[in-house]
């Protein structure tokens, strides 16, 4: 089972992807912030990170950032997942500096979120 790390300060937010990934069949975990994330990250092996990028304490940048330096994490695949309105460029730029995965606004289907989700962590949809 893969295990996904769903990282974002809004509580309501947080639960309800986590409920839809337990119920797609994941280990879903939750964190409020990077820096517990991060901390969470180098306790547990996850096969992805879904990270907001507007939190308080550290964003999702400066997570990344974290992540990405560290041996023990800087393989954990990271998807942006946010409200913010990044023009397309913005995004592509924020790949690179960062080494993210990929991106998703909030507003995407769940569908769309699975579908990215399975082709971050390079699984068939039958394999969970």
């Amino acid at each position: 089972m893969k295990k996904i790390l769903v990282v974002d300060d809004e509580e309501d937010i947080r639960r309800l992807v986590q409920k839809r990934l337990v119920q797609s069949g994941y280990d879903a975990h939750t964190a409020a912030d990077g820096k517990i994330a991060f901390e969470m990250c180098k306790a547990t092996k996850f096969d992805l990170v879904i990270m907001d990028i507007a939190m308080p304490i550290m964003d999702g940048y400066e997570t990344c950032v974290q992540l990405k330096g560290t041996a023990a994490t800087k393989d954990i695949p990271v998807l942006l997942f946010t409200a913010k309105d990044l023009e397309p460029k913005a995004i592509a730029q924020h790949y690179d500096e960062l080494g993210v995965a990929g991106y998703l606004a909030k507003l995407c289907s769940f569908e769309e979120l699975l579908e990215k989700i399975g082709e971050v962590i390079n699984e068939d949809k039958g394999e969970k």
